[in-house]
């Protein structure tokens, strides 16, 4: 079975990501907020989480998803993180990948990486 990627973002973001991840061969879940994955991790156990965080107003910050899954899930699936909202350097302690949003191309590297089809 192929493996299972949750994609959260907003909505317009999801399907042009997702696409390349489905030709790729990968499983693809797509959460429009923060709330719906948080929501939806536990039951789905994707093998990985890919966030594309455009720091809108009202979008959550997406650590939220990195300390449900240590702290209260106590899964370390692997994260990818897109956006501005944090900057890399001060993320360095944590076990997830951050990106900005021009190195796309290396985050979805990463992925293909992380979970070889």
């Amino acid at each position: 079975m192929p493996q299972l990627i949750m994609l959260v973002a907003r909505t317009a973001a999801i399907p042009p990501t997702a696409e390349e991840l489905i030709e790729k061969g990968y499983r693809i879940v797509g959460c429009d907020s923060i709330q719906q994955a948080l929501d939806t991790i536990d039951q789905l156990k994707p093998d990985l989480i890919y966030i594309i965080d455009h720091f809108i107003e009202g979008f959550r910050d997406p650590l939220e998803i990195y300390f449900y899954t240590r702290d209260i899930l106590n899964q370390p699936i692997p994260i990818i993180l897109i956006g501005f909202r944090h900057i890399a350097e001060h993320l360095v302690d944590l076990d997830l990948a951050c990106f900005d949003l021009m190195q796309i191309e290396a985050a979805l590297n990463l992925v293909y990486e992380l979970l070889p089809i």
